[in-house]
């Protein structure tokens, strides 16, 4: 097995490739690998391959070996996509086989990996801050629409590399701890067992070290060998609070609280970013339920801006990938000359002056990849992505044998894929692929119940974020919100309510003033009537041939069954009429 180390910060070379063997590192001239920074121990660790297996071993360095934010004590197994710590020096572990590995690729021993040039003035705190301010600022902007099993991951990864061994944030709630998030820490009886989280603290906890610090209305905690610094502390506040913002207003929970009425108790463990209230959303969660678990491939159907992607990103995390990478691709933004490469990657002096890169499908090897609006993927691509989805070879620019991958395919569409197929568009053998399981999400306007819902958490994230105060909305206020189309569904309700939200004034009341809604047309039951009536003259006019009708009408066959439900549109078998 051949075992890849890709470091993670600016340094020479960026990674390397080693086959079996028993490898020497630290600072020192003699060890196999040389690592120059004095973070390093002279003799820092060994790595090794021994039983079929790659290990690390700890050779008393004094900044030790940290694998997967543990530290390591004697020897630990590396696998593939472990975390690496080796001083000031973090590197992913990627383990191949050996067919899949060219031999001019493995690294010539020994080696020494020295920092960039923008990075050798720095010392080893302040690459080690850098490093942790820069993933930590990153996390925070996907705050609000990341799913709470990878947050933790993410937020592990990050908080290791600056030496916190357990981090657990709490709010404030009757004179009482209520645990928010708990990243490998003890229970809270017992970090709070002599004081409250209130006060800022310091106490001992075996060899560790438990950190308190208390802000507003919440409080986080951090477990280390050392004190931590002070830095750390001042963005973790930061984080923190929108950590607290996000789950108050129930962003990174499975439904918000009318939604918890409808849901189970077990399905309220699961955390994505989800507010509803319609029987609509709660059949499609049903569906995700039943197919996550399965390896089937995945066609999300529905507009721009209902949500595809967070549905795609429950099946991953519903499902026995939930431990590999989701990687979103957004099929329109890359250039088609481009489309290959992104896809499926390029070996390494493949293409004089191009540096050979892993593709998506190789970056979500043992996880899902989401290929979103995967109508507008070129035609000519189409007949390699179908043999990437059939046999998980994927053909990488360069490399003389396919390479295999292990790889769940979810896609999203908001356009008919089947009167693709049918015009010639799309490939008929390759949908039929993509499409083993297919999840239809109605728009905004067909499922009204979730509008309210919906505005009035993006009304409290907003408020807080811009520290305003926030009471609720005007009656007639909700009246325009319901009366709207919403051609751009959620994304275009999060911007309204952004824009609200900033006219708001020093009352916290959201009125009609505060919205740039235009009117458009007719509104309520006479817009119903309208489309009604329009969806009844193409049914009749294509004798109730629903996969006619919807492509005539524009949209896809669920969307027109959902239309039919909600307009209450029935087929009399006698007559046709309805």
């Amino acid at each position: 097995m051949i075992l890849v180390l890709n470091f993670l910060i600016s340094c020479r070379p960026k990674s390397m490739a080693l086959r079996p063997g028993t490898y020497r590192v630290g600072r020192e001239e003699g060890n196999d690998i040389i690592l120059s920074e004095f973070t390093v121990s002279r003799k820092h660790c060994l790595i090794f391959f021994k039983r079929g297996k790659w290990w690390v071993k700890d050779l008393k360095s004094k900044n030790g070996v940290y694998l997967d934010g543990k530290r390591v004590k004697g020897s630990a197994e590396l696998k593939n996509g472990s975390r690496l710590y080796m001083g000031s020096f973090p590197a992913e572990v990627r383990i191949y086989s050996p067919r899949d590995y060219l031999e001019e690729g493995i690294t010539p021993l020994p080696v020494r990996v020295t920092l960039w040039e923008d990075t050798v003035s720095l010392s080893a705190s302040g690459i080690l801050e850098k490093t942790v301010r820069e993933n930590l600022l990153k996390l925070m902007e996907n705050l609000d629409r990341m799913p709470g099993f990878e947050l933790e991951n993410q937020l592990k990864e990050v908080l290791s590399m600056a030496g916190v061994e357990g981090f657990g944030v709490v709010m404030h709630s009757g004179g009482e701890a209520v645990e928010l998030l708990s990243i490998d820490a003890p229970a809270l009886v017992s970090v709070y067992s002599e004081a409250p989280p209130e006060e800022e603290f310091q106490k001992e906890l075996g060899d560790r070290i438990l950190t308190n610090i208390p802000l507003k209305d919440s409080a986080f905690f951090l477990l280390t060998s050392t004190p931590p610094a002070p830095w750390l502390l001042s963005i973790l506040k930061l984080v923190v609070r929108f950590l607290v913002l996000m789950q108050r207003q129930n962003l990174l929970v499975a439904s918000g609280e009318r939604a918890q009425e409808s849901l189970t108790a077990e399905d309220s463990f699961f955390k994505a970013p989800i507010v509803f209230n319609s029987s609509q959303i709660k059949e499609v969660l049903e569906q995700v339920k039943k197919i996550a678990p399965l390896e089937g491939n995945v066609l999300i159907e529905g507009e721009s801006g209902v949500g595809k992607e967070i549905i795609a990103r429950l099946i991953h995390l519903w499902s026995p990938r939930h431990t590999g990478k989701f990687v979103p691709v957004s099929v329109p933004a890359i250039p088609e000359t481009l489309a290959e490469s992104e896809l499926f990657g390029v070996r390494k002096g493949a293409v004089t002056g191009v540096m050979g890169r892993k593709g998506n499908f190789e970056e979500a090897h043992r996880g899902t990849i989401f290929l979103d609006e995967i109508g507008e993927i070129p035609y000519f691509l189409q007949a390699k992505l179908l043999r990437a989805v059939e046999t998980g070879e994927i053909p990488k620019i360069g490399e003389s044998m396919p390479v295999k991958v292990d790889v769940r395919v979810i896609s999203a569409t908001n356009r008919d894929l089947e009167r693709l197929v049918e015009e010639g568009k799309f490939r008929r053998d390759l949908y039929f692929r993509l499409a083993e399981f297919k999840i239809y999400i109605p728009p905004l306007r067909e499922r009204k119940e979730d509008i309210i819902p919906l505005a009035e958490a993006y009304a409290r994230l907003f408020a807080r974020l811009m520290v305003k105060p926030y009471v609720g909305i005007s009656e007639e206020a909700k009246e325009a919100l319901l009366s709207h189309s919403w051609p751009g569904n959620i994304r275009e309700l999060k911007n309204e309510m952004k824009r609200a939200v900033i006219k708001m004034g020093d009352d916290g009341i959201l009125t009609k003033d505060c919205f740039t809604l235009r009117a458009q047309g007719p509104v309520g039951g006479e817009l119903e009537r309208m489309e009604r009536e329009t969806i009844l003259r193409v049914l009749e006019r294509t004798n109730w041939n629903k996969t006619r009708a919807a492509q005539i009408l524009g949209i896809t066959r669920p969307g027109l069954i959902s239309k039919m439900k909600r307009l209450g549109i029935e087929e009399n078998k006698k007559g046709r009429t309805s």
